[in-house]
């Protein structure tokens, strides 16, 4: 991610040697090795210390990418930055680091429109860090910003045809695109199988931004 010529603008790189079907396999294998690596990264655990947990490793991935995902929306580095981010954010960590960082998410994800590769990404990481969050957090720009966007993400219909020419037709929002080279790492099998993943994790969010019930004057409705 950070020394393919194609994928780092920075970096020079020698002719391929290999077809690209290998390729294709070599990259899902290694994404998934990383899935299944992430549960045992370093976060400072200690046996019969719970809480020894410092999330090294989370911090030190955040050090790593969020330049290039805070202020760098404008080139391939935020994508790149982030699926970095996306792949080796540690499972686990800390109530304490998911406060610290989920007001800088959400700035990021919101200085980039209408991309639902950046998308589904992002809400990956929230959905991540929604099992460790207390239930006090704040979702409610969150919710807003689902509610938002629903309707694109989902393509639902509205409108329709009018008899009164009067009143533009507005065309359709363009939208931006991942590149394709980037989106290998944190795509689904299927596009199917992409759409149901992303629809689970708008519908995730939304349930939990309901809240519980009771009603708490520190945060937004």
């Amino acid at each position: 991610l950070r020394t393919a010529p194609y994928l780092d603008e920075h970096k020079v790189g020698t002719p391929p040697t290999a077809s690209n079907s290998r390729q294709s396999t070599v990259v899902k294998r290694t994404v998934q090795l990383i899935r299944d690596a992430r549960h045992f990264f370093d976060q400072g655990l200690r046996p019969n210390d719970p809480s020894s947990i410092d999330d090294r490793t989370a911090k030190s991935v955040w050090e790593m990418v969020k330049t290039d995902v805070m202020f760098h929306s404008h080139t391939h580095a935020c994508y790149r930055s982030l699926i970095i981010l996306y792949l080796f954010q540690p499972s686990r960590s800390t109530s304490q680091y998911y406060l610290e960082r989920m007001p800088l998410w959400f700035d990021a994800w919101s200085n980039i429109d209408r991309c639902p590769e950046i998308d589904f990404l992002w809400l990956a990481l929230f959905c991540r860090a929604r099992k460790h969050l207390p239930t006090t957090f704040d979702w409610g720009p969150i919710r807003r910003r689902l509610l938002t966007h629903s309707q694109y993400w989902l393509q639902l219909p509205i409108g329709g045809t009018s008899m009164d020419k009067s009143f533009p037709n507005v065309s359709v929002p363009r939208s931006r695109s991942c590149p394709s080279r980037l989106k290998a790492f944190a795509g689904a099998s299927s596009s199917y199988e992409e759409g149901i993943d992303f629809v689970a994790k708008v519908a995730k969010l939304l349930v939990l931004g309901l809240g519980t019930g009771e009603r708490d004057e520190k945060l937004s409705e």
